[in-house]
């Protein structure tokens, strides 16, 4: 056997020469907590041991997207063409210049670019995926169908807000020597919305109940066309674990590239020459195996997409 004692996990030779894989979880969300462990048994595992072939066939470009006298650190005035209505990966090894290029000075000529990082989501506290995607904004509007009453009541940041916590469901007391304390509101529970607010109800639910929802069960429970797209890109990205009403700063970094790419992939598709440019650092390569996710990832594959 050779003698692969390093470190590094990306080293092919690494990954052939193991013959136990520890995963910290087989699964995401509620469901990862159990760590996997076995002779290459582990999803993860079964991925590596499944061999893929290179397709024979591959669309042809339908343009250029020029970089020119690019200067940025290493770059010494590179000027590049990079095909256009096709997925292309940027790569090459530490420091050689892939970020810089793209990064720096192609967002630089072509400002209009979509870059889909792993960087936080929604400043405010208040922001969760219901928020972010839109599917709050059908939402109310449906409960507030059924109810016959305004839409704002169903936001806690309008009308519908506690008004002990003013929507945040917690409340902040100042405690000598201890500085500021954060503890659940006594009035709403962490529920945010007024109790009159909750007592509406939508097919047997109230706000608070569709906002404690998973992606997964949202999707059963609304048969209503601009609230399930969204739901189910964000189903195709691999979310559907994330609940409604979760605040988004206890997202990590993939599951921000994720809801990201799941805001882009639920947009109309214009099939016109001026497909918009999506920048992608990192790996992007998150949607589930099934029909759905495949027509979802069209909208990324058929459009000008960097991976860098």
């Amino acid at each position: 056997m050779e003698d692969v004692r390093g470190n590094d996990q990306h080293d092919a030779r690494n990954r052939r020469a193991r013959t136990d894989l520890h995963t910290l979880a087989n699964f995401d969300g509620a469901n990862g907590a159990e760590p996997g462990y076995g002779p290459l048994n582990t999803l993860t595992g079964k991925y590596l041991k499944q061999p893929v072939s290179i397709k024979s066939n591959f669309r042809s470009p339908s343009g250029q997207l020029p970089i020119r006298n690019a200067k940025a650190n290493n770059l010494q005035n590179v000027s590049v063409d990079i095909p256009a209505g096709v997925l292309t990966v940027i790569t090459g090894v530490a420091g050689s210049g892939k970020s810089s290029l793209i990064h720096q000075t192609f967002l630089r000529q072509n400002p209009d670019s979509i870059v889909i990082d792993q960087s936080p989501v929604g400043a405010s506290s208040r922001s969760n995926p219901g928020t972010y995607t839109g599917i709050m904004d059908e939402v109310r509007k449906a409960f507030a169908a059924a109810n016959k009453v305004s839409p704002s009541l169903f936001s806690f940041s309008s009308e519908g807000a506690c008004g002990n916590c003013q929507g945040l469901g917690v409340v902040y007391t100042e405690i000598p020597a201890m500085g500021e304390v954060k503890s659940p509101c006594e009035i709403c529970e962490g529920k945010r919305f007024k109790d009159e607010v909750l007592e509406y109800k939508l097919n047997g639910k109230s706000i608070n109940d569709v906002l404690e929802m998973t992606v997964e069960q949202a999707l059963e429970y609304f048969k209503i066309d601009k609230i399930t797209s969204k739901l189910q890109a964000m189903s195709d990205v691999g979310l559907d674990y994330l609940t409604l009403g979760q605040p988004l700063s206890t997202l990590s970094g993939g599951e921000c590239q994720r809801i990201k790419l799941a805001s882009e992939l639920h947009k109309p598709m214009y099939w016109t020459n001026l497909q918009p440019v999506y920048i992608c650092p990192t790996s992007v390569t998150c949607w589930r195996s099934s029909t759905a996710s495949w027509t979802g990832a069209t909208r990324l594959l058929s459009s000008n997409t960097i991976q860098a």
